[in-house]
């Protein structure tokens, strides 16, 4: 198993939990290796053009989850929105989560270098777009969603919520970038999304900023709320030009 350091300050923000689930109908497990050998889970869910083969190629979205969330919770709340948008989903469990290798600790260092990974082995699924990714991020996954996008140009889009302010903003000049938040969020106030949403514009992104009325920190990706017609529309503006 894989190993990793963990400061005692980012200790406090992850809670890893190595869990064993299998994917439900429709969902596809794969396996990807970390640059440093750390073996992670990945789930596909094509998109409905692809299952039905309509379409060679499709447009895909990256998911990188928050602290203490799995990929089996997230999947029957993103999986309708991706549907909607026609693209593919591809979700990660990090190091500690999961069937992914477990660790004693989590660190935004790791958790970059699993994204990457995740983000490396769409060239190897069939059906993807490689010039139609998005990645996509909420609460604490919205940090290596970010420094992913930074990292390379040739994301076509990104999707952050919930993520406070001391995320960076760099690398994303031109870029398209929706940012959410919940109004009623107590956990992150949402005056990190009006201040990550300047940083944003100062460094040249295409921002649209969503605040989601009534919406927490923990219900503004529920089924029904506001934010799903804005992501849906998002993604289908960037994704599918």
């Amino acid at each position: 198993m894989a190993s990793i350091s963990c400061s005692s300050f980012e200790h406090r923000f992850y809670q890893p939990q190595n869990r064993d689930y299998s994917p439900p109908a429709g969902v596809e497990e794969r396996y990807v290796t970390a640059s440093d050998g750390t073996r992670l889970q990945t789930w596909l869910v094509p998109a409905p053009s692809l299952r039905q083969g309509l379409v060679e190629r499709a447009p895909l979205v990256l998911f990188c989850h928050g602290s203490s969330t799995q990929i089996d919770e997230l999947t029957p709340i993103l999986r309708p929105l991706m549907e909607r948008a026609d693209v593919s989903l591809l979700m990660v469990s990090y190091r500690g989560y999961g069937r992914s290798d477990s660790v004693s600790g989590v660190t935004r260092r790791a958790t970059l270098k699993d994204v990457q990974a995740a983000y490396a082995s769409t060239a190897e699924i069939p059906g993807v777009d490689p010039d139609r990714i998005a990645v996509m991020g909420y609460s604490l996954g919205a940090v290596p969603a970010l420094a992913l996008a930074a990292q390379i140009p040739e994301i076509a889009a990104v999707a952050v919520g919930g993520v406070y302010v001391s995320a960076s903003a760099d690398g994303l000049s031109n870029r398209q970038v929706l940012l959410f938040h919940g109004e009623a969020d107590t956990s992150v106030p949402p005056y990190h999304a009006l201040e990550l949403g300047a940083d944003l514009l100062r460094a040249g992104a295409q921002l649209e900023l969503q605040l989601i009325p009534q919406a927490s920190h923990y219900t503004v990706l529920n089924p029904g709320s506001p934010l799903e017609d804005h992501l849906v529309a998002f993604l289908i503006r960037t994704l599918h030009p």
